[in-house]
């Protein structure tokens, strides 16, 4: 077992809006115009089009679903942003709902939004740099 703990003092809240286009792209520019480096992300909305995935341990690789008939309701939208490669990273995982009421989710690929609501809670300290791993194949915390 390996477990890493930091703790962080928590800062301002930024409100976002985001209607039409690319999900990543829209937070990309959020979170470099605002100069996020760390945080928490929560999120409602809806979505046109929508790539989720899981990730594989065998292959260490992921696995993506594309969703191409929506929109898809947000029922919960989590995750974090810490950095990557010098540049900070959204890490989103999403619950997800269709036009017949079934649910479904995973780890967000890509999105086309049709309308998003965000609360990022911006963390203040140190920013966590995601690494390779070679143990699990992932981009974990280091």
């Amino acid at each position: 077992m390996n477990v890493l703990t930091r703790t962080f003092k928590e800062g301002r809240t930024e409100v976002v809006r985001i209607v039409g286009g690319d999900f990543f792209e829209a937070l990309q520019k959020v979170l470099e115009e605002k100069d996020i480096k760390m945080g928490k992300v929560s999120f409602i909305g809806s979505f046109k089009k929508v790539k989720v995935g899981y990730y594989d341990d065998k292959t260490q690789s992921y696995v993506g679903i594309e969703f191409n008939e929506g929109p898809y309701e947000v029922i919960a939208g989590e995750g974090n942003i810490s950095m990557k490669d010098g540049k900070p990273f959204p890490h989103i995982h999403v619950a997800l709902g269709d036009h017949q009421g079934k649910m479904f989710g995973g780890h967000l690929m890509e999105a086309e939004v049709l309308l998003v609501e965000m609360f990022i809670e911006v963390l203040e300290g140190q920013p966590l740099e995601r690494k390779p791993d070679e143990e699990t194949g992932l981009t974990i915390w280091k």
